[in-house]
């Protein structure tokens, strides 16, 4: 209901030309418009996940307070190597930056309609050798889609081995990185030291929740950004 008269307030004054403010507050032309993030987790269930805000263990990625429910975004479908999957994602606000969130299983890439898993099969085999229109069949999609995917995330390899290789020492500090140099690809490269961060992240925290594939990790330790890789603070 709260919502539902929120989002009216917003629509009337859009049409009225007037900003949008939250009610008992005054509205300043020189304020930054807010931007809603993205939060990308690891989580067993929607219940899980319910329990894990309830307990205020969720941190606000922006100023690490903890963060709060705030309702649900729009559905969305994401295919997978199994199937379509239709998804309500819930949407929190921090307690003290006051910015909303959108959580997002670790399987799913922000603005993809594909999931982690089918990109980094595609991924994967590309770094294998395997030619995108090979690729497109196996997994039945466009050759221009997995044209891209190849593209962009080879054009962002070495950041994607940065993140792979801080994450792999970061959960195994007798780890050796000096087997990424026998790869023959930068785009190899990366596709290696996601796997070996993935493999260490296992072996650190325990298995993978129902669902979630070594390339859910990769996605979650690239802040969301799989084929465009955030090496982060």
């Amino acid at each position: 209901m709260i919502a539902c008269t929120r989002r009216r307030a917003v629509a009337r004054a859009t049409r009225l030309g007037k900003t949008p403010t939250r009610t008992g507050h005054r509205s300043c032309r020189h304020d930054p418009p807010r931007k809603e993030t993205r939060l990308i987790v690891l989580m067993s269930s929607e219940a899980a996940l319910a329990r894990t805000l309830a307990a205020g263990e969720l941190s606000c990625p922006v100023c690490g307070a903890s963060v709060v429910p705030w309702g649900f975004a729009r559905r969305r479908v994401v295919r997978t190597l199994a199937g379509a999957r239709t998804l309500a994602p819930r949407r929190v606000r921090c307690r003290s930056c006051e910015k909303t969130h959108v959580v997002l299983p670790g399987e799913v890439v922000p603005r993809r309609r594909d999931d982690a898993g089918v990109i980094g099969h595609a991924l994967l085999r590309a770094a294998c050798g395997a030619r995108a229109g090979e690729i497109a069949r196996e997994i039945n999609r466009s050759r221009e889609t997995v044209r891209n995917w190849i593209s962009q995330f080879t054009d962002n390899a070495l950041v994607a081995e940065l993140i792979g290789t801080r994450t792999l020492l970061t959960y195994d500090a007798h780890a050796d990185p000096m087997r990424l140099v026998w790869r023959a690809t930068p785009l190899a490269r990366a596709v290696e030291a996601l796997g070996l961060a993935a493999a260490a992240v296992v072996r650190f925290f325990g298995p993978l929740p129902p669902g979630a594939t070594p390339w859910s990790v990769a996605n979650v330790v690239s802040r969301g950004h799989l084929l465009r890789a955030d090496p982060g603070p």
